[in-house]
């Protein structure tokens, strides 16, 4: 699934559900997110508030793709 990434929001969502998908919810670090997004950590903390939040947006818009 692609977000089309245009936002610091929606990169943030892509790179959770990929991090998800490749390492796990315990692998999908807050860091490596955020990294894998081109933003800071805090910037992810900013927007969601936490990982479970961030984590359970991008798996909620990635069911409603489907």
């Amino acid at each position: 699934m692609h977000l089309h990434p245009s936002s610091t929001y929606e990169r943030l969502l892509e790179a959770a559900l990929e991090l998800l998908a490749e390492r796990g919810y315990r692998g999908a670090t807050t860091r490596a997110i955020a990294e894998r997004a081109g933003v800071a950590e805090v910037t992810l903390f900013r927007r969601f508030g936490s990982k479970a939040r961030l984590l359970a947006e991008a798996v909620r818009r990635a069911g409603a793709a489907f």
